[in-house]
């Protein structure tokens, strides 16, 4: 059984995904989320985070 993240008639590529994610977790101000690599540089940050600082 294969299961799917995404509805592939919407989203057909890996980089429309990264995009759809991108887009809701930016848009999103009532939660902070900050995203680091394993080395713990932070790469990403949304409007919650920014409104926390």
């Amino acid at each position: 059984m294969r299961s799917c993240l995404f509805d592939s008639s919407i989203i057909a590529t890996a980089q429309q995904a990264v995009e759809f994610v991108s887009t809701i977790l930016e848009s999103s101000t009532e939660y902070s989320v900050i995203g680091e690599d394993l080395n713990g540089k932070i790469l990403f940050w949304n409007q919650g985070a920014r409104r926390t600082c």
